[in-house]
C-alpha cells in the first residue's frame, strides 16, 4: 500500500537526514582525530562515539519517518523533547553573549516543541503513521 507522504513529513525527514549524516561524519572524523575545520573543537572518544550513534539513529529515524513507521514518529517525538531539555539546560550556561545564547536556545526549544506537537496532535501526522 502506497501512502501519500505529507509535505511536512518529507521536509522534516530530509532535514533530519542531513543533520544525522553530518553527525555521522563528525563522529567518524573525530574518532580518527581528523579535524574538519580549525574552528571546530576536538572532542573525546566517548563524545565521538555518542555523536556517531545519535547520527546513525537519526538517519534510520529519518528514513523510516519517510516510510510512515510509527516507531520512527515516537523516536522523533523523543528527540524533540530531549532537544527541549537540552536547550533549556543550555540557557543556564553563560556564553560569550548571554542574550544570543538564550535567544538561540529559546528558538530551538520552540521549534522542537512545534515539531513534537505536529507529530503528536495533527490529523495529517496521525493518519500517515497509522499502522
Amino acid at each position: 500500500m502506497n501512502k501519500k507522504i505529507p509535505l511536512m513529513i518529507k521536509v522534516i525527514s530530509l532535514l533530519l537526514l542531513v543533520g544525522a549524516l553530518t553527525m555521522v561524519v563528525i563522529g567518524i572524523s573525530s574518532l580518527f582525530n581528523f579535524q574538519l575545520s580549525p574552528s571546530l573543537p576536538t572532542i573525546n572518544t566517548l563524545s565521538s562515539i555518542l555523536t556517531l550513534v545519535i547520527g546513525i539513529v537519526g538517519a534510520f529515524t529519518a528514513v523510516y519517518l519517510w516510510k510512515g513507521k510509527n516507531w520512527a514518529r515516537i523516536i522523533m517525538i523523543i528527540f524533540c523533547f530531549v532537544g527541549i531539555v537540552e536547550s533549556v539546560l543550555n540557557m543556564t550556561v553563560i556564553t560569550n553573549s548571554l542574550v544570543q545564547g538564550v535567544l538561540s536556545n529559546l528558538i530551538l526549544s520552540i521549534i522542537n516543541l512545534l515539531l513534537a506537537l505536529y507529530f503528536i496532535f495533527t490529523k495529517q501526522a496521525k493518519d500517515f503513521f497509522k499502522s
